[in-house]
Formats: C-alpha cells, structure tokens, sequence
C-alpha cells in the first residue's frame, strides 16, 4: 500500500515552486516449487495471490498554490512506477507427484464460482493506481501553472504461471496454470483547473496525464507434464483498465493560453504456451487460452479566456501495441491426448 503526497506555495513578488508526488516498487512475490526439489502429495495447490484481492496499491498527489504581485509559476508531478513479479513456479529438475490435482494460480484464488453455468476462478490480485497533479492561483500580474499525473509499469514487471524445463509433473487429476493480471490505473492533470482570478494580466495553463505499460502475463508449460484422469488447462487472462484526463483552463485581463496532452501507450504481452521439448500426456483435453480485456480513455480539454487574446490546444491519444499469443510450438514438443485440443487468442 503506497502512498504520496507533494504539495508547493508560491508567495511573494516573484517565485517558482514545484510538487512531486510518486511511488517506485519492484516486489518479488513468488510461491514455487524449487529447482531439483521431490513433493509427492496428495494435492499440489501453488497460489501467489494478494491479500484482500488487491497486492498492490498506488496513491500519489501532487498540488501547487500561487499567492504573489508579481510573475509566478508553480508545477506539479503526480507519478506510479512499478516492475514487479507475482509468480507461481515450478523449478528447473523438479519431480512432482499429486495423487490429484495440480493447480498453479497467480494472482488467482483456488475459490471457484459459477458464471454462466460454468466454474470460474475468482480474482485475487491486481494493481490500483491513481495519480493526481492540480494547481492554483490567487493573484499577481501573471501566472503560469503546469501538471502531470501518470502510471508506468517497466519492461520485466510480470504475472506467471510456470512449470520450467526439465521438470517432471505427474497428476491423477486436473492440471491448471492460470496466469491472471488486473491493472486499474487513473490519472488526473489538474486535477482542480488552473483559473487565476480576473486580476491577473497573464496567465498560462498545461495539463498532462499518461499511462504506459509493459506488463508480461503468462502461463507457460516447459516441462513434462502427465495426468492420468484430468484435463490440463492453460489461461494467462489481462484485464486493464486506464483512464487518463488532463485540463487546462485559464483566464486572464489581457492574454492567455491553455494546452493538455493525454496519452496511453499499451504494450502489454499475454502468452499461454507449451514449448521447449514439453512431452504432454493425457486421457481428455487440452486448452490453451490468451485472453486481452483492455479498455483504455484518454480525455483532454482545454478552454482559456481573455480581454485581448486567448488559445487553447487539446491533444488525445491511446497507442495499443499489445501481443496475444495461444501456442504449442517447437520442434521436440509432443503433446498427445485423448480428447480435444483448443487454442484460443482473443483481442
């Protein structure tokens, strides 16, 4: 659970102020079965899953205020940066043995509910971001004020499922590795409008807010992998959520002028796949699913106002670069079963 804040005044005749607020993690949280490690058991369930549904919070805020005669200006930054690992594994050289089930789930409860008439896994983790920069001005001759609120996930931040080369899975039941990544994230520029009061002769607003992302979720099968009476199941399942929107108002006696920029950028990759020489054997299915539930909005606005001259520009973006891969694939890798094989990628 994150939390910051940043605030900046500017008073007097003249002055500059800027606030920061932001949150940086990178957490590795894992639940594995390691390399070369024997588990013979009755049921395997291998869970990284967050407390409450929600393994990670994000709050950053920034303000700035402007109280002077003269020429002022003040800026805020409200951003969340994250490159974290939530991951359920089984190591390089394992043997492992379940007289039932295996269930490998990040960010998944081993609680099942019915949808649709049909067993659904409940979601149990997910990123919650929210960035918000505002300013504001009391008076002076002029006033300029500047804020930008954002969410970036790094290249390496990641949600797995994984059973590594050169492991050995036997399970008389089910075998499911379910990969499943939920990021709401929700930035605000200017959060309260940048509106100098009528006294002021010029003023200048911008407002800017900006998600962008590279976040991995995968369910990967290396190893070999039987089941004597089961279905084996891959999901690796996005679901994100951005919303982004900056405003820039201002008015003035005798000019002004107000822009906002907003931008997404999604490179999000979602894999479910069997590879690398995994020797797969079973008596009924087999399902490979890569599902993207993407929904992303950026909202710009810009107005400004004066007795002489006014411009405002407002500019609105989402750049979507995303990869959805269902695969089996390698030359060595021999998947043999009974029943029915489905692939599915969906956008």
């Amino acid at each position: 659970d994150f939390d910051s804040d940043g605030n900046a005044n500017v008073s007097g005749e003249e002055g500059l102020g800027l606030a920061v607020g932001g949150n940086y993690s990178e957490i590795h949280h894992v639940a594995e079965i390691g390399m070369n490690a024997t588990v013979d058991a009755t049921s395997i369930s291998i869970l990284a899953a967050g407390e409450d549904s929600q393994p990670y919070d994000y709050q950053a805020n920034a303000s700035g205020g402007i109280r002077g005669v003269g020429v002022t200006g003040v800026g805020s930054v409200a951003v969340n940066a994250m490159k974290n690992t939530t991951a359920a594994r089984i190591g390089e050289g394992a043997d492992v043995t379940s007289a039932s089930y295996l269930e490998m789930f990040a960010n998944v409860s081993d609680v099942e509910v019915m949808e649709n008439g049909e067993l659904a896994t409940v979601d149990a983790g997910g990123v919650s971001s929210v960035a918000n920069a505002g300013n504001a001005a009391v008076f002076g001759l002029g006033a300029a004020g500047a804020s930008a609120a954002g969410a970036v996930t790094l290249d390496g931040d990641l949600v797995q499922a994984a059973i590594a080369p050169g492991a050995t899975v036997v399970a008389s039941g089910d075998v499911e590795l379910i990969a499943e990544g939920n990021q709401v994230f929700t930035n605000v520029g200017n959060r309260e409008p940048f509106v100098p009061p009528a006294g002021v002769s010029f003023s200048g607003s911008v407002g800017a807010a900006f998600t962008r992302t590279e976040t991995a979720i995968d369910a990967r099968m290396q190893g070999d992998v039987t089941t004597v009476a089961g279905n084996i199941r891959l999901l690796a399942d996005g679901t994100s959520t951005r919303e982004s929107e900056a405003i820039a108002l201002t008015a003035a006696n005798e000019a002004a002028a107000g822009g906002s920029v907003v931008t997404n950028i999604s490179r999000n990759t979602i894999s479910a796949v069997i590879e690398s020489g995994s020797q797969v054997l079973g008596p009924f299915d087999i399902k490979l699913e890569a599902i993207d539930r993407s929904t992303i909005d950026a909202d710009a606005k810009g107005a400004a106002a004066a007795n002489l001259a006014g411009a405002a520009v407002s500019y609105a973006s989402n750049i979507v670069a995303n990869t959805t891969i269902a695969t089996i694939g390698g030359p060595e890798t021999d998947v043999s079963v009974d029943g029915d094989v489905t692939i599915t990628a969906v956008n």
